[in-house]
Formats: C-alpha cells, sequence, structure tokens
C-alpha cells in the first residue's frame, strides 16, 4: 500500500507522518523503484458508491461501524472493506452471536485515497487498526492459487 502513498510528490513528511510512511519513502528514493499499478473498482463497488465522487485511480471502500476483528496478535482490526456486500455479510455474521447490535448497520463509504491522505497526514487515529478487506471470491481464488 506504501507505493500508492509514495506516489504522490506534492506531499510533505511532517511530525505527524507514521514512521512507516517515512520508511517506506525513504525505501523507494533509495532502490530508484519505478514500478506503478493501477487499481480498478469491481463495477459492484462502483454501482454501490454512487452517490460519492472519486478521483481518478481511486476505489470506494466500506466501513462498518462497530465492527471490528481480532487480529492475530489480539488486537482489533477494523476493516476497510473493497465491496459492501462482504461488509453486510460479515456484520450478519457477528449480529448472530450478539443480541445487542442493531438489525441494520450503520456503513460508511470512504475511498483508498482519502484513507491514505489521512495517513500521509498523520491525522487517522488508530491506523495500526485498520486492514483492507478484498472481495471474498478474490481471497479463495489467492489461497487456491497459492496452495498449489
Amino acid at each position: 500500500m506504501y507505493p500508492l502513498i509514495l506516489k504522490r510528490e506534492a506531499t510533505k513528511t511532517t511530525n505527524k507522518t507514521p514512521a512507516e510512511i517515512k520508511n517506506a519513502r525513504q525505501s523507494v528514493e533509495s532502490d530508484g523503484s519505478s514500478k506503478s499499478y493501477s487499481l480498478i473498482p469491481a463495477m459492484t463497488a462502483l454501482n454501490d458508491a454512487k452517490d460519492m465522487t472519486l478521483k481518478d485511480g481511486d476505489i470506494p471502500l466500506f466501513v462498518v461501524e462497530r465492527l471490528a476483528f481480532a487480529g492475530n496478535d489480539g488486537r482489533p482490526e477494523v476493516p476497510l472493506f473493497t465491496e459492501k456486500g462482504d461488509a453486510l455479510t460479515s456484520y450478519e455474521r457477528l449480529q448472530m452471536g450478539s443480541s445487542t447490535l442493531p438489525k441494520e448497520p450503520s456503513i460508511r463509504t470512504t475511498s483508498l485515497l482519502d484513507v491514505l491522505e489521512s495517513m500521509e497526514k498523520g491525522t487517522r487515529p488508530a491506523v495500526g487498526q485498520l486492514q483492507l478487506y478484498g472481495n471474498a471470491d478474490d481471497v479463495l481464488k489467492a489461497d487456491e492459487i497459492l496452495s498449489q
């Protein structure tokens, strides 16, 4: 994810910039990396986020309020879903085990560039808790490919 942050030259490093971003910037500058990638959102994600204006190369992300998972180290992870359907499915699974959650989830739509910009500026609290969750079918396909 960090090369996406570093691709934009206009952002300056400040004392609030997380150490991971500073280290990634130094790494890219020292090895002269010139690779670039394009992220293309799924049509379903674009349809689910039709109310927001996305910049070129940006993808929508869906955040379910009150939804967090336990990470490998036991610390909470706040999932950023690339598909609204996956966000809803995860909420429904969590809701089955809890009688205190509302029937309908509150889903907030943001974008990858907004998240990255807040990371660059150091304005996003608990940045270490954020986790990107790809489309469930894509994750299963990747697992299948890697296990061969």
